[in-house]
């Protein structure tokens, strides 16, 4: 497919993403997430790793694959009702007190990586990091943005747009920026609509949604939604009118962020891999699904190994695609 043809499927899928959204919010939601996830998860790992993660140092994806890893031991559900750390005696209680960090620590280590191979510039970096950290760690919205924000939100809608900016730029193809308005003009759409006074939503969504994304959506409707803090995690998310465009946000960023994804295979090539590569990528995706709907809350709580793991793998990428857009900016405007 040409760039522009790929750029019309997108303004197509968005809008598909877009109605979807609108009309039955929360099951596009849990079974995008569910669905479409894991796939995506697996076989961007799968050509993260054929591309050493955009790093330059050989080993440098071990601290990134560490950070990644780190997530299932903060995580409950996964070995046990309780996270792993806190089965652990003394050590775990004590380092369970930074599972809000991992994000941002993850964030300084790979921009570290991908600023310098020099030893002494990264411990420079990750000095900062870790004292920014200290300063800030106990602020209320230090954690929503790097622990609640980073990993869902910002990496699926912002990033999502950044990359399509950075294709814009690299194709110089006209379409491109129209898919990237047909996104933001979505975004907004799936936002402002107004409220149906009944939404349609299964009894399987109804039983799951709460259980599985009730802080994300209850942090959005505090910082964006007009309701307050002291009432936005206690309102009945289901039925809240202003709950409502929030979760269509939800389901539109990252039903359109799965589909993005899969929709530049030719021209990523991510499907270029060895066939035993993909019969374990389709055996350990089929064994999501069958996990999602055994148990959907359990499902989660396994699969946040590889949402988590999948975000942090892709951070030198971010910085790779934000110093792409800058550094085309520049070139544009030298020549204006």
């Amino acid at each position: 497919m040409t760039v522009a043809q790929i750029n019309s499927l997108n303004i197509f899928l968005i809008g598909i993403s877009l109605t979807a959204a609108l009309i039955v919010p929360f099951d596009v939601f849990l079974l995008s997430y569910a669905i479409l996830g894991p796939l995506h998860y697996l076989t961007e790992i799968s050509w993260l790793h054929d591309r050493e993660y955009f790093v330059p140092g050989r080993r440098d994806w071990i601290a990134l694959w560490m950070l990644g890893l780190a997530g299932a031991a903060f995580t409950p559900g996964v070995f046990g009702t309780e996270p792993l750390l806190l089965q652990i005696p003394w050590l775990g209680e004590v380092l369970y007190v930074a599972r809000f960090d991992i994000g941002f620590v993850a964030l300084g280590v790979a921009l570290a990586l991908v600023v310098t191979p020099k030893l002494g510039p990264r411990l420079a970096i990750l000095s900062g990091v870790l004292i920014a950290l200290q300063i800030y760690r106990t602020d209320p919205t230090f954690v929503r943005i790097f622990a609640v924000y980073l990993p869902t939100v910002i990496h699926v809608f912002i990033f999502t747009g950044l990359f399509m900016i950075f294709g814009a730029l690299k194709s110089q193809d006209r379409s491109g920026y129209w898919a990237f308005g047909a996104f933001l003009f979505a975004a907004f759409a799936v936002t402002l609509a107004p409220a149906f006074d009944q939404v349609i939503i299964s009894n399987w969504g109804r039983e799951n949604f709460g259980n599985a994304f009730h802080t994300l959506t209850a942090s959005l409707l505090a910082d964006f939604g007009g309701v307050r803090a002291d009432r936005a995690y206690r309102v009945d998310l289901l039925a809240h009118p202003k709950a409502i465009p929030v979760v269509r946000f939800l389901a539109f960023a990252y039903t359109y962020h799965y589909l993005n994804w899969f929709s530049k295979t030719s021209i990523i090539g991510w499907h270029q891999i060895p066939a035993s590569r993909i019969a374990a990528i389709l055996g350990v995706w089929f064994a999501s699904l069958g996990l999602y709907f055994y148990d959907y809350r359990l499902g989660l709580s396994w699969l946040f190994l590889l949402s988590f793991g999948h975000v942090v793998l892709e951070f030198p990428l971010n910085f790779r695609s934000l110093h792409g857009i800058t550094t085309e900016l520049r070139a544009r405007m030298a020549k204006a």
